[in-house]
């Protein structure tokens, strides 16, 4: 298992000394949101990500699957452009939002244009090896462990796969159900806990349920890719002060399941 964590929460003019930070504090990787990527030359960045042993585990861009048609043809040209962003940066996994529809209020047109969509984005993708993890979130297609699953049947493309960040279905759905829904799915992790429900985030190791039980959990359905902290602003401490504990937690939970 790799040890992300996600950059979106460093202004534009942090994220390079974030860079930095993360490296030192030994982290294997990051994700990148789209609000870094549009006025930046890639190739420099890739090559600084290089000098500091980072890889960039996943970029994230926007998509709307169940927007106008105007909003998916603007979908189509973001997807276009993502292939030549991760590739400029040898990132393999692009994030994949599906859009503001949740999954029990789509109508079946929208879903069945969702579906054409994604294969096509699938498609797209696949001559570059590109494998694009759709996200699982409330008001998304994605909004419980069922709907993902039959999303993911749909959509039937082998480049498909799961970026799951729960809790799911507005807190409704047990994590540890999400865990053995999707773990077979699953090549990456949002990763949070909270104390008193969703967002009153905390450390992993520190809130309502237990984030070692979940992983197993995942382990057992076959998770072995990356688990990325997301939301570092709470507790009072400081995005990198809360890198250096997140990681010093997660490298030995890593070490106890090898």
């Amino acid at each position: 298992m790799k040890i992300g964590f996600c950059t979106n929460v460093f202004s534009n003019e942090e994220f390079r000394p974030a860079l930095k930070s993360l490296s030192e504090i030994g982290y294997d990787g990051v994700e990148i949101w789209d609000s870094y990527l549009q006025d930046t030359n890639l190739v420099e960045l890739r090559a600084c990500l290089d000098s500091l042993n980072l890889e960039v585990l996943q970029i994230c861009p926007y998509f709307n699957v169940t927007g106008t048609r105007d909003e998916l043809t603007e979908t189509m040209k973001i997807a276009k452009n993502y292939i030549d962003i991760a590739d400029k940066l040898n990132c393999k996994f692009i994030r994949v939002f599906t859009g503001a529809v949740s999954g029990r209020d789509a109508t079946p047109q929208i879903y069945a244009q969702a579906v054409d969509a994604l294969k096509e984005i699938c498609a797209l993708g696949s001559g570059s090896g590109l494998t694009y993890l759709v996200e699982t979130h409330d008001g998304s297609l994605m909004d419980t462990g069922p709907a993902a699953l039959k999303l993911i049947k749909d959509v039937d493309a082998d480049n498909f796969k799961v970026n799951l960040q729960i809790p799911l279905d507005y807190g409704k759905e047990d994590v540890y159900e999400s865990a053995r829904l999707l773990g077979k799915h699953t090549i990456h992790i949002h990763a949070h806990n909270w104390i008193g429900g969703w967002p009153e985030f905390t450390l992993l190791g520190l809130g309502d349920y237990d984030f070692k039980k979940f992983l197993l959990l995942l382990i057992e359905q076959g998770f072995d890719g990356t688990i990325s902290i997301e939301h570092a602003y709470h507790s009072n401490l400081p995005p990198l002060a809360i890198a250096r504990k997140e990681l010093a937690y997660l490298s030995q939970l890593r070490d106890e399941l090898k």
